[in-house]
């Protein structure tokens, strides 16, 4: 019973905000589902809303899976869903470093898909909660098993990105590309950020705060995620060290709290 009065508040607090921002509301095609839909507005952050009716893709997904079709359909896809569908791209393999959303509802049906949450104090590769534990700072796949990596806003809670990289690099095949996105504006200010900002010093076991904790939302954690690293640009640096071709794509958002949404395309 508290479940369902408490779904049910929810979608009443949906509803009146949906209501509330109904003429930011926006129509186009779904780039995930491939639908014609209605993009709903929630609120001043167009990167986190903006959310297709069909298929719940918020805005930063759906420039993603954009990204992932310009690379790799070979018919002109027009949708994620079209993509998966394609003989290709069904049979590559590709992980992704987090286990929910819709882009994960579309890319399982690919062959040779695995995807992942991160639980602290659990063994890498086991499986907990009917999802698979992943550290990206300790992979538990073998040497050039994948042919394509993806995560959105992960990398900014990796307490030691260095070797996360490091560890992504390896676990690509010869040419294989690691598509992410990650923040790199601060809150309204348009301007992507140039210099990371390191928020946490991680040099000893426990963690000491440099700046004043920022939590994102994390399904997984109450609390949330925290955030080590505000990036920036010169993150192209780390991932030319590690190794990677580096190339990356943007948009900009007027009027929005986080101005840009930037995605980085990596080669091994």
């Amino acid at each position: 019973m508290k479940y369902f009065l408490k779904s049910k508040l929810i979608l009443i607090s949906k509803t009146f905000k949906y209501i509330r921002y109904r003429k930011n509301h926006l129509t186009g095609h779904c780039k995930i589902c491939g639908k014609k839909s209605i993009f709903l507005y929630a609120g001043e952050n167009k990167k986190e809303s903006l959310h297709c009716v069909f298929c719940n893709g918020w805005l930063r997904l759906r420039y993603l899976a954009d990204c992932i079709i310009k690379e790799f359909s070979q018919n002109n896809a027009q949708s994620l869903n079209d993509l998966v569908k394609e003989q290709k791209f069904k049979t590559l393999s590709i992980f992704q470093a987090q286990s929910e959303g819709p882009l994960n509802t579309y890319l399982k049906k690919c062959d040779n898909y695995v995807c992942s949450e991160f639980f602290i104090k659990r063994e890498p590769g086991a499986i907990y909660q009917g999802i698979r534990n992943e550290d990206l700072q300790n992979l538990s796949f073998n040497d050039e098993t994948f042919d394509l990596l993806i995560h959105t806003s992960v990398l900014e809670h990796i307490r030691k990105p260095k070797l996360a990289l490091k560890e992504q690099y390896r676990v690509l095949k010869p040419g294989g590309i690691l598509l992410f996105e990650v923040p790199l504006v601060d809150p309204w200010n348009s301007a992507i950020r140039t210099n990371s900002v390191i928020r946490v010093d991680t040099a000893f076991n426990a963690d000491k705060f440099i700046l004043d904790p920022v939590y994102h939302g994390d399904p997984q954690r109450k609390k949330g995620a925290l955030v080590y690293t505000d990036w920036g640009l010169d993150i192209i640096e780390e991932l030319e060290i590690t190794g990677f071709n580096i190339s990356y794509s943007s948009i900009r958002l007027n009027n929005s709290m986080m101005g840009h949404i930037v995605v980085f395309k990596c080669i091994k």
